[in-house]
């Protein structure tokens, strides 16, 4: 059987904290709309900050003009605000700034140096598939082995090295984790589609499309029917 046309894994995920893990455009195709996510609002006072609650409904309705305006006004009042630093990284890399992207995560790490949802967004901007890149996220996952960030990241590193069984393994992780994620799913089911999986990607790729019912994803439902169009008439469908 012919290997399967080249996927493209969706760029942005939900991660239990953040919409942290941004990844190289050149390879997983553009981001569309955010995920409104579930970080803590407050300031250190307890007061809940206007900015961040106005910035996550801008990338809720996908304006990311005015998400940039809200998040950047939160980090004015608390340079040290890790979450609204990753969120003015992950609107730089959507609208293509590259060098801004890595400011905002250079800024989110000084802020929280041991925050591995940092680490799993930088590994991501940088698009690094370097051993030195692979090393990093495993220490991290020694120390946080239950990540579905880092578990992403480390599955997205392994699939630009075409490592798609163990980009499998990783995704895996990284749904089970989080399993009402769709990226999370559709990313797996990409690695599978790869790995000749077949039977097990059209599963997952209907799991990713259910979820995404639920929760804004990454990737467009129109290119997975497609590819489920393609597989089913192989005799795939569970």
């Amino acid at each position: 059987m012919d290997r399967p046309p080249r996927r493209h894994f969706a760029g942005r995920a939900r991660f239990a904290r953040w919409m942290a893990l941004v990844a190289a455009t050149t390879l997983f195709g553009p981001p569309c709309r955010a995920e409104a996510p579930p970080p803590h609002d407050a300031t250190e006072a307890g007061v809940l900050d206007p900015d961040r609650l106005l910035g996550r409904a801008a990338l809720r309705d996908g304006n990311w003009a005015a998400a940039r305006s809200a998040f950047t006004r939160a980090v004015g009042r608390n340079p040290q605000d890790a979450d609204s630093l990753i969120a003015l990284a992950t609107i730089e890399h959507h609208a293509g700034r590259r060098e801004a992207a890595a400011h905002w995560l250079v800024r989110a790490e000084q802020a929280a140096p041991a925050d591995p949802i940092v680490l799993a967004a930088r590994t991501n901007v940088a698009g690094s598939s370097s051993p030195q890149a692979e090393s990093r996220i495993k220490r991290a996952l020694h120390l946080h082995p239950d990540s579905p960030p880092l578990h992403f990241a480390l599955g997205n590193l392994y699939a630009r090295q075409q490592r798609w069984p163990e980009a499998a393994l990783a995704f895996r992780e990284a749904s089970s984790g989080d399993p009402a994620t769709p990226d999370y799913l559709y990313n797996l089911a990409v690695a599978l589609d790869h790995a000749g999986r077949l039977p097990e990607a059209a599963r997952h790729y209907r799991a990713a499309l259910a979820a995404a019912g639920e929760r804004s994803a990454a990737f467009g439902s129109a290119a997975v029917l497609r590819r489920l169009s393609e597989l089913e008439p192989t005799g795939v469908r569970p």
